[in-house]
């Protein structure tokens, strides 16, 4: 690959978290690769370091979508060479409110590049999105590896109304046992109001959900590793990519609408071969 401005690669993904694990194992994959570097622009990050690092050679480019267009509008970024676009978690970006920014940042896009989209659904807003941004796509199809979760101990407590449902999280959260939680809520409405009412009983707790942005979600997450928050009440769309290894117990306040959700939600605790 000859070293020249702009990126020949650019992957888009929701997250900073996410972008983040992707510069690190791209950087691995091309350790010995001296041609092809790696540049990673998101959120909460200092603007002055990632322009340096934009101003030199380099092939690979990894963002979020609100610093991405922050650079583009700032005429950093030089997308002459581009020949491959990759949107990371479609589903979730869309969720996220992104619909709009990814359609801007592809229009700034060669028409000739190919591009590349990868979600856990496609139906909806997706497939519309999909339609938009590719050329007679060919779809692959992967199957979801079961998990057993052998290591996670699952309950089932049958509650009278919301009040009695309050008065059993509030028994559970009280326990010796738990250290750290994820309360998995339906709605981002829901969510605030339970970490309000959490907090009324004295206990640390957050929320992350689709209306914070990245620098908010960012901080919570930081928060729920260093031990300022012990409870974290969230949304699936906000939940997927939570990396923290020490969460005791995972409780579904709402049930998730499919069962792979249920099985994505638990698998939040019992990790690194951790009872959960």
């Amino acid at each position: 690959i000859n070293a020249s401005k702009g990126p020949r690669i650019l992957v888009l993904v929701p997250t900073r978290e996410l972008a983040m694990q992707i510069a690190t194992q791209t950087e691995k994959y091309s350790k010995y690769l001296s041609q092809v570097k790696t540049v990673c622009v998101v959120g909460g990050v200092p603007y002055p370091a990632q322009v340096r690092k934009l101003s030199r050679p380099y092939d690979v480019l990894i963002a979020t979508p609100g610093r991405l267009i922050d650079y583009i509008d700032r005429g950093k970024i030089d997308f002459s060479r581009l020949e491959m676009l990759v949107l990371d978690e479609a589903d979730r970006m869309l969720d996220m409110g992104f619909v709009d920014p990814v359609k801007k940042i592809a229009s700034c896009t060669p028409p000739s590049r190919q591009t590349l989209l990868f979600s856990a659904t496609l139906q909806g807003s997706v497939i519309q999105l999909s339609e938009a941004l590719l050329k007679n796509p060919v779809e692959i199809v992967v199957k979801a590896e079961k998990e057993n979760h052998e290591n996670i101990k699952q309950s089932l407590h049958y509650a009278d109304n919301l009040q009695h449902k309050n008065r059993l999280l509030d028994h559970i959260l009280s326990q010796e046992n738990v250290t750290n939680a994820i309360v998995f809520t339906s709605t981002k409405r829901h969510a605030n109001q339970l970490v309000g009412d959490l907090k009324d009983k004295q206990y640390l707790a957050a929320a992350l959900h689709g209306n914070m942005n990245q620098r908010q979600r960012t901080r919570t997450i930081a928060q729920l590793r260093n031990g300022t928050v012990k409870i974290l009440v969230a949304t699936d769309v906000a939940a997927r990519g939570i990396d923290v290894q020490a969460i005791s117990h995972v409780i579904n306040y709402d049930l998730p609408e499919t069962a792979e959700d249920y099985v994505h939600r638990i698998g939040r605790t019992g990790r690194a071969e951790n009872e959960g």
